[in-house]
């Protein structure tokens, strides 16, 4: 009979493992997913991120592994600084740390911003970005409750540039080799032979955190594309939520095939909270 591990029992585990802390279970919408996470926070601290348990459960066959992976998952991205919650509620702080992110299209009751046509099967939402610590960056989506309490007005208050402007700060594109290289600590002067040329870029944020989004900030597709002689437009691929790949058009690609690659992805490399769409897009410069 297959062993059924419930989220309960590695509660039970963690609490034994570390009474230290406060545990707790939590069942969040992600990207249209609903999600059982676990919080783990020490009790000097006010903020924590949630840790997903199904991708443990499918990858550890015991309750002990489970916990001691979620325990140094926790370790690993623990906040050592406490958030002032005030500042959720707070006008100004909503404007400066407004960004606008992307997921599938949904039904959440959230502050959604117009997007391309082009970018079907995703929306954009507004979220409060900020650091928990040096290392690591939270987000909080923006919903009319919130923005009713704080004041904020989002035509008056020009919420949609502001979070476009914050937003366009953090973008950053570099070619499929080099973000390899960063990912594998590949040194500069490698010159290992590589797969592909230069038609394939990937555009995020600095974070490289829920960075999809940076495909909204037009004048910075133009000036890509006008760096590297575009006239019409490019595919760009949804990857996932944290970022999308720039495939440069050389009259050799297809809109269909690229999105069946798409698909691939979503199913054998992606987690379906992640997933942000199932076709490829073109960006048309006219």
């Amino acid at each position: 009979m297959e062993n059924i591990i419930s989220i309960e029992s590695i509660v039970s585990a963690l609490r034994t493992k570390r009474p230290d802390l406060e545990i707790s279970v939590n069942e969040t919408i992600k990207n249209k997913q609903k999600l059982q996470g676990i919080t783990i926070k020490s009790p000097a601290t006010n903020i924590a991120p949630n840790i997903y348990v199904e991708n443990y459960i499918k990858t550890f066959d015991s309750v002990d592994a489970i916990a001691n992976a979620i325990l140094n998952t926790y370790e690993e991205h623990k906040c050592f600084d406490n958030f002032n919650v005030s500042d959720i509620l707070n006008k100004d702080y909503i404007c400066e740390h407004v960004y606008p992110l992307l997921q599938q299209a949904s039904d959440e009751p959230l502050i959604k911003m117009p997007i391309p046509e082009a970018f079907h099967g995703a929306e954009a939402y507004l979220a409060i970005v900020s650091q928990a610590d040096d290392e690591n960056t939270f987000s909080i989506k923006l919903t009319p409750q919130i923005l009713a309490t704080a004041n904020v007005d989002i035509e008056a208050d020009h919420l949609f540039e502001r979070a476009l402007a914050n937003l366009k700060e953090q973008v950053v594109i570099t070619s499929l080799y080099e973000t390899i290289k960063q990912l594998t600590g590949m040194p500069d002067d490698c010159d290992m032979p590589f797969p592909f040329d230069e038609q394939l870029y990937v555009i995020t944020n600095k974070s490289k955190t829920k960075g999809a989004s940076a495909i909204l900030c037009d004048d910075i597709l133009r000036d890509f594309a006008k760096e590297h002689n575009i006239e019409d437009g490019f595919f760009i691929l949804p990857s996932s939520i944290s970022e999308c790949i720039i495939v440069l058009d050389n009259h050799e690609m297809n809109i269909d095939t690229l999105s069946e690659m798409v698909q691939s992805v979503n199913q054998n490399e992606v987690a379906k909270e992640d997933w942000l769409a199932s076709e490829a897009w073109y960006y048309s410069l006219k």
